[in-house]
């Protein structure tokens, strides 16, 4: 049964220290990313979808109710491998979808949560997208991945495998354009499982980021099959059948886990990069009509109000998991956290210390996943996204600032921000106002000197 991370007794959890102490050999780690999904798409947040993978994993993990990224996908992924927000690299937009290998998020040399990794004995692995820079300077090898299968630039078509809006083919092992066969999703599946079987002595780190359920999307009957009912609207019906595919591709590489007896040693991280979408654009609706002329995909994230490439909790509140059998006990974490905590976390956990201090925005969370604290203290989360939108939280409140509004939530009482009290606390947006100044003072500081 669900409940909120509390101060656990001993007998339900050993304390933070003596789980540090376990964590001896280094964990592996399987960190996976999905691409457009929505806080409400999931199972265990939404019944009327079918991912029975991901709900076992929910129910034996900690499920994050508060994990918040960017409102953009290279954003997150920026913030996900540095420890750092986005904006400290002037990265608040997708980078373009074109292959252009002069257009990157992070400077060369940049120290990422990979490269922490493998220095610390690591064999490591990205499978899917990149979306961080498209030239072969830029890629996944000089950011500290041993291997790169997937595609570097924003999306792809799922069966053809081309650029969004060229005719090249989108598809990599390393430095090399490959062409073959099938789904992307059971692609990446494919190469995930194989991968991991490859060296039963070494400690993982996988970064398995899947395109789905970003557009375009194609999907056979033995996904569309599972929503085509009277309960599922038809907006809905081709969004869903590809998170079902995923589940079922993320319940292969489980599954492999298992085979290899790792399981009980193994973290699982599951994030989203941004929230769902809204309507697809013109490029977008042409090739998704080529299947299914009646489709449109969902711009609802409910109950949240926004969607991707907004700062509202629609935008930037996604779904998350972390299961580590034995190690973290089944609960439900609604202390708010940020994708900067991750690099932070499993260096921790793995003893990847940086060589220096990377001015990391995040912590480390695993006291909060843990249950050893029920919250992280002060803590100021922040957000700059794109057509100047701007936002910061402190406990309850949140502020959004745009270049015409000022808008303030009380987010305990009003999830939906359906109620802006900026008029009637004045002083608090003051305050608030005040520490999102600080935090953009620090943006555009690319090196972590």
């Amino acid at each position: 049964m669900k409940h909120t991370l509390t101060l656990l007794t001993a007998l339900l959890l050993a304390p933070l220290a003596a789980l540090h102490a376990a964590v001896a050999p280094q964990p592996n780690i399987v960190l996976i990313l999905a691409d457009d999904l929505g806080w409400g798409h999931v199972g265990w947040q939404n019944p009327k979808v079918k991912t029975p993978h991901l709900d076992r994993l929910a129910k034996a993990g900690v499920q994050l109710n508060r994990h918040y990224v960017a409102p953009l996908c290279s954003p997150t992924r920026v913030a996900l491998l540095t420890g750092r927000y986005w904006s400290r690299f002037g990265c608040t937009d997708a980078l373009p979808s074109e292959l252009d290998s002069t257009v990157v998020a992070m400077p060369p040399g940049t120290p990422t949560l990979c490269a922490s990794l493998q220095a610390a004995g690591y064999r490591t692995a990205l499978i899917g997208k990149w979306h961080l820079g498209a030239g072969l300077d830029s890629g996944p090898e000089k950011f500290g991945f041993d291997y790169f299968y997937g595609l570097r630039v924003g999306g792809m078509t799922p069966l053809s495998h081309k650029w969004l809006g060229e005719g090249k083919s989108a598809l990599w092992r390393n430095d090399k354009v490959v062409e073959e066969p099938g789904h992307i999703t059971d692609l990446l599946a494919r190469e995930a499982v194989e991968w991991l079987g490859k060296d039963s002595q070494r400690p993982f780190f996988l970064y398995l980021a899947f395109t789905s359920p970003h557009v375009p999307l194609s999907e056979s009957e033995q996904w569309m099959g599972l929503y085509k009912n009277a309960d599922v609207d038809l907006s809905h019906q081709l969004y869903w059948a590809a998170i079902s595919h995923l589940d079922e591709a993320v319940g292969r590489v489980v599954a492999e886990v298992d085979r290899l007896d790792r399981r009980n040693n193994t973290l699982f991280v599951f994030l989203s990069d941004n929230g769902a979408p809204g309507q697809p654009n013109r490029m977008q609706v042409k090739q998704d009509l080529e299947l299914y002329p009646k489709v449109l995909l969902p711009g609802d994230n409910q109950p949240l109000r926004g969607r991707k490439g907004d700062v509202y909790e629609g935008g930037v509140r996604t779904p998350g998991i972390v299961c580590w059998p034995g190690k973290l006990q089944p609960a439900v974490c609604d202390i708010p956290l940020s994708v900067t905590d991750w690099m932070p976390t499993l260096c921790a956990l793995a003893g990847g210390k940086p060589p220096r201090d990377l001015k990391w925005d995040g912590h480390d969370i695993l006291p909060m996943l843990a249950g050893s604290t029920t919250h992280p203290g002060s803590r100021i989360l922040y957000w700059k996204g794109p057509r100047q939108a701007s936002a910061v939280s402190d406990a309850d409140w949140k502020l959004i600032v745009t270049a015409k509004t000022v808008e303030l939530y009380n987010l305990t009482d009003d999830i939906g921000e359906k109620y802006n009290l900026a008029a009637q606390q004045p002083d608090l947006v003051r305050q608030l106002r005040a520490k999102l100044e600080t935090q953009s003072a620090k943006d555009n500081d690319a090196v972590p000197n």
